[in-house]
């Protein structure tokens, strides 16, 4: 809006004309005002939220850590149980095979023997 004043008394310029441009000026200021504020607050919202992203992203990578040493962890306990279980078997199974052998020695030794009833 370009505004055209009429002259009055010696270069002056009527002042109802720029009362009513300095008024319109005036509305159209605290317009432009509101709306940077408004803008502000957005703005502080969105950096806000940026953090919060952050930060989530942050929480992310400690837990995706967290999770893959459980992980290797429980990966190496359980190799230990097998590894433990399969040795007790291996021994378990060596009892067995003397017990075995032992008794099929008596059982021999019992064969060859004289016989108890007479």
């Amino acid at each position: 809006m370009n505004p055209k004043f009429d002259a009055v008394k010696r270069d002056g310029y009527n002042m109802e004309q720029v009362d009513k441009y300095i008024a319109h000026l005036r509305g159209e200021y605290e317009k432009v005002a509101e709306g940077y504020n408004q803008l502000q607050a957005r703005v502080a919202e969105l950096e806000t939220l940026e953090d919060e992203k952050l930060d989530i992203a942050r929480a992310m990578v400690v837990a995706q850590t967290y999770a893959k040493n459980i992980e290797t962890n429980a990966m190496k306990r359980a190799e230990k149980i097998i590894t433990d279980t399969q040795i007790q078997v291996q021994e378990i199974i060596a009892a067995l095979c003397k017990d075995r052998l032992q008794h099929i020695s008596d059982i021999s030794t019992l064969e060859w023997s004289e016989p108890l009833i007479t």
